[in-house]
């Protein structure tokens, strides 16, 4: 995260290179990401970002888009953040760690950098994105990781507190803060967001923190391993020196069993490749192959179940738009 007040947009950039110049920019200051236009709506997007005692503030505006972060291996950084989405304008559905969540103005939920995420905004979206080194945060509230995508409304008293002194202190970057009060600011927006997310307690959540804990370490092997054709329940147990049937007990409640979860991200990655014009030289199979598929028939039969078009319908709609 570069120091200072930065800015960019994709305005005056021609159309085949702006979503290329904004994932760039985007990765940079925030973390590793993409985005996929929403059809039939001309792209554009804008930036402004600071640092307050060692936290990244981002206030990020977009047409209708999908954003994917896929893992955390292409993290340009390479450092573990936790990040802060919190809605502006517009609305945003945001995927991370099987849940679901709808944010509209004022909401926010906590994520995690080193695991995948998947937001899809809708409308003139406008959404501030706190980046938050895990330490920082870990220091005042011990286990992050339980109120990972937790919805936090408006409505209720800490986060409408937390989420309103965010967008005050938003407010002091653009126009300039004293480094002498700036780490205060910092540590006292800290200090807000976990008293919030404890606020909301852990009653709702249907696992236990263990469990919790072992799911996220298990996606996280996952995602590391997707190019390996022989990752299954079996090995990933081996790996941890657990048993099979507990990795398939931690997945038994959750919507997908931990192999459908290994296919869902090997094709969302297929589907990315396919998608990226500096891979367009890979032929269908070498990407299929990449991300652990061995069999072309049955990688082209789950692509279309999964994305409604075959992979070369994918890749031809790609290089028609760069067109």
């Amino acid at each position: 995260m570069n120091t200072g007040f930065v800015t960019f947009s994709t305005r005056g950039v021609a159309a085949p290179r702006k979503v290329e110049l904004w994932n760039e920019r985007a990765s940079d200051l925030i973390t590793r990401l993409h985005v996929e236009p929403a059809r039939g709506v001309a792209f554009d997007a804008s930036l402004e970002a600071a640092e307050m005692g060692g936290i990244g503030l981002i206030e990020a505006a977009s047409t209708p888009t999908r954003v994917v972060h896929a893992h955390a291996a292409a993290n340009r950084g390479g450092a573990a953040a936790y990040l802060i989405h919190l809605q502006f304008r517009g609305t945003c559905v945001n995927r991370q760690a099987s849940r679901e969540v709808l944010l509209g103005p004022g909401d926010f939920v906590l994520c995690d950098n080193t695991l995948p995420c998947e937001l899809i905004l809708d409308g003139e979206n406008v959404m501030l994105v706190l980046r938050i080194p895990q330490q920082l945060l870990k220091r005042r509230l011990p286990t992050p990781e339980v109120y990972i995508n937790q919805h936090m409304p408006a409505s209720r008293g800490g986060s409408l507190l937390a989420a309103r002194f965010a967008a005050i202190v938003w407010e002091q970057c653009q126009s300039g803060v004293s480094p002498v009060i700036a780490d205060r600011i910092a540590d006292s927006l800290c200090d807000l967001l976990a008293a919030a997310f404890m606020e909301s307690g852990c009653a709702r959540l249907d696992v236990s923190t263990l469990q919790l804990r072992w799911k996220l370490r298990l996606r996280r092997f996952v995602d590391s391993r997707l190019a390996d054709p022989n990752l299954t329940p079996t090995q990933i147990a081996r790996h941890f020196k657990i048993s099979a049937r507990y990795v398939h007990k931690l997945y038994a409640r959750e919507e997908e069993s931990v192999s459908r979860y290994i296919l869902r991200r090997r094709l969302e990655e297929c589907h990315r490749a396919l998608g990226d014009p500096a891979q367009v030289a890979k032929s269908i199979t070498t990407v299929a192959f990449e991300w652990g598929f061995n069999n072309t028939t049955h990688f082209a039969r789950v692509f279309r179940e999964r994305f409604g078009c075959s992979p070369s319908e994918r890749r031809r709609e790609e290089l028609a738009g760069m067109l």
